[in-house]
């Protein structure tokens, strides 16, 4: 397929997030209609040839089985495995890019039924972006599209997960100098109506040189840097942050982010440090769209979020419209009950861990519980 395109002087890039499938198109103005006859051929008939399957299949079993086991990575599949999954499976809880057990079940025919049960008109969006009006687009768009009919209607989203009660989850790494932690809990989606407000208690916070990066890196250097941020989709969402720091200190560093979160939820931003915070946010918003394919990214998210299309145009009024005591509430409803974990050498950290006061437990690199 990603010949096809080429040779049509166009790219193709497909990614998989939890909520949707994208397929993105890079082209000219003047190959505009082959590579939309093209996207249309890939979307209404993916080569799901069993060969194909199986060569595919063999390179993504060898790439995951390859795959070291680095310890970011690593703490972030157990945390979101250990908040998007208290109680029960939930999808969200799933790896994108699967297991290798699970991927080498896969055949042509289980790809099939799952392409029919999920891709259709009905859940499709297209996005474009560039030089091009609607007039010269919709005929193409028709042509291509027009003999697409059935497949599935939009689903909703699955429900929230129930909140994980607070946790410090260990995975031990025996021997390891450096532990990686992650802090974090449940989050809203992305209908949130505090969207904003948490936004900006987040860059406060965590941010490029924000108040956990002071703290943390700049004054106690205890680490190179810190970083937070809600992720949201449809059902559910995630706020998290995350550090690599020295395994004698990673107790203090744990101590200092939660003194940080919670206070963040009880005192109100000093109006300078809000105001830094704030025009970060808002010198984001034309780097994300100063592209065609930024603006077609930007677009899409906001249909795969299924968010309105003037998120971007009313985001300035709703940040600027803030103030501290709005961040503060925010932040007080955003950042309860923390899940924690940690990687690194369970050996030296147990005593210091364990001194934190809250229920400590092991668990492997996927994030099963190990007996003690």
């Amino acid at each position: 397929t990603r010949a096809a395109f080429e040779r049509a002087g166009a790219t193709l890039a497909i990614a998989t997030g939890v909520d949707d499938t994208t397929l993105a198109v890079d082209t000219l103005a003047a190959t505009l209609a082959p590579s939309v006859a093209l996207l249309a051929d890939a979307v209404r008939r993916p080569d799901l040839a069993p060969a194909e399957v199986a060569r595919r299949r063999a390179a993504r079993v060898a790439e995951l089985r390859a795959v070291p086991a680095e310890p970011r990575q690593i703490a972030a599949a157990v945390f979101e495995r250990r908040v998007l999954a208290p109680v029960a499976d939930h999808p969200y809880a799933h790896a994108t890019r699967g297991v290798p057990e699970q991927v080498a079940r896969e055949t042509a025919a289980t790809l099939r039924q799952f392409w029919r049960g999920h891709y259709g008109p009905a859940t499709t969006t297209i996005v474009v972006a560039g030089d091009v009006d609607r007039a010269t687009l919709e005929p193409l768009l028709a042509a291509a599209f027009a003999t697409w009919r059935g497949g599935p209607a939009l689903t909703p989203p699955p429900p929230p997960p129930p909140p994980a009660p607070p946790s410090l989850v260990v995975v031990d790494r025996a021997g390891a100098p450096t532990s990686v932690i992650v802090v974090g809990m449940l989050g809203p989606a992305s209908d949130d109506p505090d969207y904003a407000a948490r936004e900006l208690a987040s860059a406060v916070l965590a941010s490029n040189d924000g108040r956990l990066d002071q703290r943390l890196r700049d004054q106690l250097a205890l680490t190179a840097a810190v970083r937070g941020a809600f992720w949201r989709a449809r059902g559910a969402g995630l706020w998290s942050a995350s550090a690599a720091v020295d395994r004698d200190r990673t107790a203090e560093a744990l101590r200092e982010v939660l003194a940080a979160i919670a206070a963040m939820r009880t005192t109100p931003v000093p109006a300078a440090e809000l105001d830094r915070a704030r025009a970060r946010l808002l010198r984001a918003v034309p780097r994300e769209l100063e592209t065609t394919a930024g603006t077609a990214t930007a677009f899409d998210r906001l249909a795969s979020l299924a968010l309105p299309l003037d998120f971007y145009a009313t985001y300035r009024a709703r940040l600027t419209s803030l103030t501290a005591d709005d961040v503060r509430a925010a932040a007080d409803r955003s950042w309860r009950d923390p899940s924690i974990i940690v990687v690194g050498d369970w050996a030296t950290l147990r005593a210091p861990l364990e001194a934190l006061g809250l229920p400590v437990h092991e668990a492997d690199s996927r994030g099963r519980e190990v007996a003690p």
